[in-house]
């Protein structure tokens, strides 16, 4: 594949998605802190859950709309209601007014426009690709972000606290950019399907949710589409320990521990710290690897990419889950990201091949919505963190891990014996 005989959707869409997660993540990780300080914890964590409502409500409907009056117009239309929302949110935390209530109301309207439109970008790369270069299409998308998300994340871990106007400011600039790409050289590939006037009458005199229930009822009938969707939750929830159960059991256990000792050099860090480098690891290394990890593992085939990677990436968080010595936490890491490098492009190139065109946007807010469901996972590990001890709950993680690992190897022959049938029928014919 060579990037110059990419589709220009996909060019513009990697500027658009490294400005606008560059952007974004100058103040995203720094909200909870920002509103727990205006607000208080209890209203911030209602602000929260309200946020993650409304992102998934905004997914449903971005992939709906999408699959039936296309993605550019979807696209162009929630990126600019972002854009004049986030305008109000810079002005509502300007120097001249100061108003948390009026702006955590506008970020839930906000998250609602971003939930419309991840599943229309992720349709729109797929429909402007084709199987054969979409692995190495999502392995250049997944090193921009990763990039973005550690420059973004750094530059406003420094001037958030007393700069956030100015964030606020370049989140709204980025916004208007990204609509005005998407409005001059953004071109609909796919075309919505001509519906016949008599089913066009009869949804008109349908309640608009029913025919919104009725487009995703096909989704959820997909019984391929759900295996990956519970494997792909199963896995994923394993990374999401890191900052939660396993961020709450590296603090509480790990208390001044020398990582390095050597004649006057010593280092001595908590586990609050450990995580941030753990997390800081992973970034840097996906950064850094992910062209040379594409270069090693080329002449793999993809099923034992996706399995081998799968296994390398969850069965690694599992042993962090036990684990508290630094040196050997730095080392699985490690080992988390190579899988992490291998698993996740071809896991979103399979997701491709899964959705049918008419129904992209939808399959892939279905996609988008549940990674919702890792999050809730998340908080009830938590708690059960609080009365199990440590060896069970690293067992809990394994059974779930391979749980995840056997759906996505169901899958795999399910597929195998798919692609049987068609080149037999295709000999037939």
């Amino acid at each position: 594949m060579k990037f110059k005989e990419l589709h220009p959707n996909i060019k513009w869409r990697f500027v658009v998605g490294f400005l606008t997660n560059l952007s974004y993540m100058m103040v995203g990780p720094f909200l909870v802190i920002f509103f727990t300080n205006k607000v208080g914890a209890g209203i911030t964590g209602v602000l929260y859950l309200f946020i993650v409502l409304s992102a998934i409500i905004g997914s449903f409907c971005g992939g709906y709309l999408s699959d039936r009056f296309g993605r550019v117009k979807v696209l162009f239309t929630t990126e600019l209601f972002a854009a004049i929302i986030f305008f109000v949110i810079a002005l509502l935390n300007s120097p001249w007014y100061d108003e948390p209530y009026l702006s955590a109301v506008a970020f839930i309207f906000y998250t609602f426009c971003t939930g419309c439109f991840q599943p229309v970008t992720m349709a729109l790369i797929l429909d402007s690709s084709t199987p054969n270069t979409r692995e190495g299409i999502f392995r250049i998308n997944y090193w921009i972000s990763n990039l973005a998300v550690a420059i973004g994340s750094l530059i406003g871990g420094f001037l958030f606290m007393d700069y956030h106007f100015l964030l606020f400011v370049i989140v709204t600039i980025t916004g208007i950019i990204s609509v005005v790409i998407t409005a001059i050289f953004l071109k609909d590939v796919y075309k919505p399907k001509v519906i016949e006037k008599k089913i066009e009458e009869t949804e008109k005199r349908e309640f608009p949710l029913l025919s919104v229930v009725k487009s995703y009822r096909v989704v959820f009938r997909d019984k391929v589409f759900l295996l990956f969707l519970v494997g792909s939750v199963l896995v994923l929830s394993m990374e999401t320990q890191l900052t939660n159960y396993i961020g709450i059991r590296l603090a509480n256990e790990v208390n001044n521990t020398k990582i390095l000792d050597v004649g006057s050099l010593e280092w001595t860090i908590n586990g609050t710290e450990l995580l941030g480098i753990l997390r800081s690891e992973n970034t840097i290394l996906v950064v850094v690897g992910t062209f040379l990890v594409t270069y090693f593992i080329k002449r793999l085939k993809n099923e034992t990419k996706f399995i081998g990677g799968a296994c390398l990436y969850a069965c690694s968080f599992v042993a962090i889950s036990y684990l508290t010595t630094p040196w050997l936490l730095l080392v699985v890491m490690l080992l988390a990201t190579i899988g992490e490098l291998i698993y996740v492009p071809i896991k979103q190139s399979i997701l491709g091949s899964l959705a049918p065109d008419e129904s992209r946007s939808s399959y892939m807010a279905v996609h988008h919505s549940s990674m919702a469901v890792t999050e809730i996972m998340a908080g009830i590990f938590i708690m059960l963190g609080t009365v199990v001890a440590a060896p069970i709950m690293t067992l809990i993680f394994g059974c779930i891990a391979i749980l995840g690992i056997l759906c996505y190897v169901k899958l795999v022959k399910i597929k195998q014996a798919v692609f049987v049938v068609e080149e037999k029928a295709h000999t037939v014919d």
